[in-house]
This record gives C-alpha cells, sequence and structure tokens, in this order.
C-alpha cells in the first residue's frame, strides 16, 4: 500500500513538473502542492463542482475535458468555458473567498489535480510573475465568455454554431480532409456554448453537413472547411425578431 501511495504521489509531482504554467517553480513548492492536492481520473459527466459549492480548490487539467456551465433551476445550460490540457481553472477563490457561481463537469474522461486553494494562494504570493499571469488568463477567458453571450443575443443560429466549431478546432487534428475533432462532442454540448436548444443544433449542422462544410466519420466531427465556417461564423446574423426566448436557448442540456 505505501509503495502505490509513493507511486501516485511521484506521479503526480511529474505531471504538475511537466506543466508549462508551473514551469520555473521549485521542486519544494512543487512538493508541497502534492502533499496536500489530490490527484484524480474521472469518467465523462463526473462533477467536479457544483453551483454553491464553497470554493476552496483550484483545478489543473492533465488530460481530456472540462466544461464549466451555467446552469439553471430547470437544468438548463448556458456554456461559459471549456477546459483543456494544461489549463487551470476554479483560481478565482484565490483572490477572494466565494462560493462556486458554475458547475464542471467533465466532457470527456479527465485527469486532473485538484490542490488546495491556500497551497496555491502561498505559491502565488512567492511568485507574483505567475499571478499576473494567472490574472491575464482568468480576464482574457472572461472576455471569451461575455463574447460568445453576446453573441447569442445578435448572430443568427447557424453563425453561432460555426463559431463554436471553431472555438473547439483550435484542439481538432489536421487532415487532408479538414481538421477532425480529438473526442466526441455531442449536440447538447454544442447547444449549451451556443446558447440554443439541441434541435436547433441539430437542424444547423444538418444544414452544414449538407452544405459540405461539416462532415461526420462514425461520432466525430470533420470540420471539411474552416475556412468557411470562419465567413459564417463572421457574417451571419439574426433578422429582427429572430431570436429564441431565454428558456428556448439552453434546454436539455442533462437529457
Amino acid at each position: 500500500m505505501k509503495g502505490q501511495v509513493r507511486v501516485a504521489i511521484d506521479r503526480h509531482f511529474e505531471l504538475l513538473q511537466s506543466q508549462p504554467i508551473l514551469a520555473g517553480i521549485g521542486e519544494i513548492q512543487l512538493q508541497a502542492l502534492v502533499e496536500r492536492g489530490h490527484l484524480r481520473s474521472v469518467r465523462r459527466r463526473h462533477v467536479l463542482y457544483l453551483t454553491g459549492d464553497v470554493a476552496s480548490q483550484v483545478f489543473l487539467v492533465h488530460d481530456g475535458r472540462v466544461n464549466e456551465l451555467h446552469v439553471d433551476a430547470g437544468g438548463g445550460a448556458i456554456g461559459l468555458a471549456h477546459h483543456h490540457r494544461g489549463d487551470l481553472f476554479g483560481e478565482e477563490c484565490c483572490w477572494t473567498p466565494r462560493v462556486r457561481d458554475t458547475m464542471a463537469l467533465a466532457a470527456t474522461p479527465v485527469v486532473y489535480s485538484e490542490l488546495s486553494r491556500d497551497d496555491f494562494r502561498r505559491l502565488l504570493d512567492a511568485r507574483v510573475d505567475l499571478e499576473r499571469t494567472l490574472y491575464a488568463r482568468l480576464i482574457e477567458r472572461q472576455a471569451c465568455s461575455a463574447g460568445r453571450l453576446c453573441s447569442a443575443l445578435t448572430n443568427s443560429a447557424r453563425s453561432k454554431v460555426a463559431a463554436v466549431l471553431l472555438e473547439f478546432a483550435v484542439h481538432g487534428i489536421t487532415t487532408e480532409e479538414g481538421c477532425r475533432l480529438p473526442w466526441r462532442l455531442p449536440q447538447q454540448e454544442i447547444a449549451a456554448f451556443a446558447c440554443m436548444t439541441r434541435e436547433t443544433a441539430a437542424l444547423e449542422l444538418r444544414q452544414l453537413e449538407a452544405k459540405g462544410v461539416v462532415r461526420r466519420e462514425g461520432r466525430f466531427l470533420v470540420l471539411v472547411s474552416p475556412e468557411r465556417l470562419a465567413v459564417l461564423a463572421r457574417s451571419v446574423r439574426a433578422q429582427p425578431g429572430s431570436r429564441a426566448s431565454p428558456s428556448e436557448e439552453h434546454s436539455s442540456y442533462f437529457a
């Protein structure tokens, strides 16, 4: 048992040491994070935290994808951010004690570190350069979330779906056929990040497939023409009076 614990601690240390965001952090400081932190491996749809939970941890993704969501009382969800390998999230609690105002859900199988807020705060106190980097990233992430919500109020359904696909394409694999997304992207996830119903997202995906912009390979999506998607994301605007009601825009995420 002790040998297994030692192996787990060593693996956690190696994973933290391999993360670019923690480059230059001394071994003693990393060891402190490891000793009071946890390395976790969870399945898809595992809940990392819920709205209203006390924010006492910081999370660092080593593998997989985590979605950060605003969830209403009826279970409708709006996608605010998606976190991938190397991304730190939940770090807002390092600057102010708070409860979570979002939900974090594993969109794929995920390996991540759960680090003590107090230990991470002490690391930031010792490394002002790291704190500045993280704060700048946090501001950028919040700006992206605000931009997505503004687009949801003004852009057409096709424009919003195109923009969401391009966001995920950053993590895709370029092939001769286009850009292949490396994991399943269910319609309810597209709908959550585009602020629409799953039915609307499915309809727009079928239209994009019919135009040859997107193609399915089994349960995966290939973006055949990211350039055409970029044009759609920029240029297509909603007509006056065509916007769906808020209750229609983000329903059925957990269906």
